[in-house]
């Protein structure tokens, strides 16, 4: 019994400590903290900045993923675009919904840290079409 109440405080910290920022659309992401080198980060993962290029939307220019309201999941990485390894038979794998992002900020993120992004270190990354 005592494990068990341990382990859900446990559990009830770990997800209150994970990090929430508020967008400028009124949505918010939720994302998580991890190790990097010894350092602490807070990593936002799989974050939407096109709808996906297919049906209607194939070979057009990419349009804006809409806004939301609420909290966002963004600690699991999003899908690989579709690949195929030249080198190799097979299937190809992958999805078409993978126009997303990743942000890694250094450092604790909460709501009383109120820098510009001008003095903020962030590494972000992101997959585009040509």
């Amino acid at each position: 019994m005592i494990l068990l109440a341990s382990v859900t405080v446990a559990f009830a910290f770990a997800v209150a400590a994970d990090p929430i920022v508020q967008l400028s659309h009124g949505g918010q992401l939720q994302g998580k903290h991890i190790l990097y080198n010894d350092v602490e980060v807070a990593v936002f993962l799989g974050i939407p900045y096109a709808k996906p290029p297919v049906d209607e939307l194939r070979f057009k220019k990419p349009v804006a993923y809409p806004a939301w309201t609420g909290v966002r999941d963004a600690k699991t990485q999003s899908p690989n675009c579709p690949q195929k390894d030249v080198m190799q038979t097979g299937p190809t794998y992958g999805s078409e919904d993978c126009l997303h992002l990743d942000i890694t900020v250094p450092g604790e993120v909460n709501s009383k840290r109120q820098e510009s992004c001008d003095d903020l270190d962030t590494w972000w990354s992101l997959h585009y079409r040509v």
